[in-house]
């Protein structure tokens, strides 16, 4: 047959595959947790502080003016999130300042 190789497929079912491979033990998953923050304890990522949400129709949305207001869902004393850019609650928070900058403190973590 010359040079050719033959090409085989093999196909295992998932609870064979876990049979095969060792189980990982929590405590070694948990160290290479810890042995990874230092070296990631220093990157700066974006968070952002959502106060509340509110449905708007994109007339209304094109047709915002100055001093024109938007009513959010929640109350002024209602809680708030902090969120990564994917979307994720990382805390809970309520709005404040610090110095004449708005800030937000955090309540909870989720």
């Amino acid at each position: 047959m010359g040079s050719s190789r033959a090409k085989t497929t093999l196909l295992l079912t998932s609870r064979l595959i876990e049979s095969l491979v060792p189980p990982r033990s929590a405590e070694r998953a948990s160290s290479a947790v810890t042995r990874r923050r230092p070296a990631i304890a220093e990157e700066r990522v974006s968070v952002e502080a959502v106060l509340g949400d509110a449905e708007v129709s994109l007339r209304d949305l094109a047709q915002l003016a100055i001093d024109d207001v938007i009513v959010l869902d929640r109350p002024l004393r209602a809680a708030g999130r902090l969120t990564m850019p994917d979307g994720t609650s990382v805390a809970s928070i309520a709005i404040g300042r610090c110095g004449d900058r708005r800030a937000v403190s955090i309540n909870k973590r989720i």
